[in-house]
This record gives structure tokens, sequence and C-alpha cells, in this order.
């Protein structure tokens, strides 16, 4: 909730403009008022002090990655270094956005592979929903201190939305379980083509909750690549 607001910048809008003659003045204005944001972002990124710095550690930034966020900070906020605005909003993204988005991603994985692993395991309904909900709130949160922002009120409410679909999603996923379940038994029936396994029904019973846990795994994911979009500054 301190965080502030995401306002993305979309440099597909602002070549639009450029491209029109008549609005050259005002891409130009929008481009210098775009890089003023950014500008502030990055003298509001939480690098300095060691407190900031091991909460960054704890969302999964190593002391390289860090150490090259603070370079990369230092140099784009040095006066005419760069020939141009285009030029120091392409250095943004390549040298400081693109190292949040490798760890963003990383964690993405991270709650992903937990959820998956944790439904998987799930022995009811209950246990599924509560758990994805948790995932799914607790990986927002991470993103959200991976990029030092939050997203709109528009973009919160669809992350919300979506957290509590994958959540009832994993519930029902459940009673898919016993259909899963039903057809391998079918399979390894007397004269089934699988008879002859010795653990058939444990077979079974572990292939349906592995369904179930592959499932969540890309349900979650999903979720994180959106919220990704969502958080960062340029897109």
């Amino acid at each position: 909730v301190k965080l502030r607001r995401n306002q993305q910048i979309n440099l597909q809008g602002l070549r639009e403009l450029s491209n029109r003659t008549r609005l050259r003045w005002l891409a130009s204005a929008k481009a210098a008022e775009a890089k003023g944001k950014l500008e502030t972002y990055l003298r509001t990124f939480p690098l300095e002090t060691g407190k900031e710095r091991r909460q960054l550690v704890a969302v999964g930034m190593t002391d390289d990655t860090i150490a090259g966020l603070v370079k990369a900070r230092d140099e784009l906020l040095a006066p005419d270094r760069f020939a141009g605005t285009d030029q120091w909003v392409h250095e943004f993204r390549e040298r400081f956005q693109s190292k949040l988005d490798a760890v963003a991603a990383e964690r993405v994985a991270y709650w992903a592979k937990r959820t998956g692993v944790v439904t998987a395991l799930a022995p009811n309904a209950l246990v599924d929903g509560a758990s994805t909900v948790y995932f799914g709130f607790a990986m927002l949160a991470d993103l959200c201190r991976v990029y030092n922002l939050r997203a709109g009120r528009t973009g919160t409410a669809v992350l919300l939305g979506r957290v509590f679909f994958n959540a009832y999603l994993a519930g029902q996923l459940t009673e898919w379980e016993k259909l899963t379940e039903d057809q391998l038994n079918a399979l390894m029936a007397p004269h089934g083509p699988l008879y002859e396994l010795t653990a058939a029904k444990m077979l079974s019973k572990v292939g349906a909750k592995a369904t179930t846990g592959v499932l969540n795994y890309f349900l979650l994911s999903r979720l994180g690549k959106f919220g990704c979009r969502l958080l960062r500054p340029v897109t």
C-alpha cells in the first residue's frame, strides 16, 4: 500500500505520436515527461541502506544484481551521458529494468513450483484453494517489492480477481482428479492394457494428483507473468 502506483510508459504509443509530423512536439513533450518519471523512479528505488538491500535479497536478488542496479542507476542519472531521450529509455530497459525482470521471473518460477508441489500433495480441495490463495498473494507481494511499484486500481482489481479465480479452479481440480483416477483405473483393470503393473492403484492416484499440481503450476505462472506486465515501469 505504501508503494507508489505504477504509471507505465508505453513506448509504442510514443513512437506512433512521433510518426505524425503535426504531433511531434507532443511526442517530444511526452517523452521528456516519461523520462522525468523514470528518473524519479530511479532516485527513489531502495538501494542505499542495509535494510533496503536485505529486503531485496529476501525476494531473490543477489549482491551482484544489486551492485549492477546501483551502477546502472548512477550512470542513467549522470547528466548529458546519453544522446537523447530515446537512447536513455532504451538503456533504462536494457540495463536496469531487464535485471528486475530476471529476478521477477525467478520469483514467479519459485512460487509456481511451490504451488504445484503443495497442491499435488494436498489431501483435499480446501487445502488446494487455501494454498493457492496464499502463494498467489505471496508472489504478487514479492513482485511489488522487486519493482518497488504497485499496480493501478484496475490492474489491482484484475490481479485480485485472478488470484481468487485460481483458488476456485484449484478446488474444482479435485473433482477432475476423481475423473482422472477413474480413467487410469480403467486402463489398469483386469484385462486392461496396464494391468500388469503391480502398483496400479497407487499409480492412478499419483497420476491424478500430479495432473492437479501441473495445472496449478501453470495457473500461478500465468498470474505471475501478467503481474510482471502490469508492474514494469516501461512496457
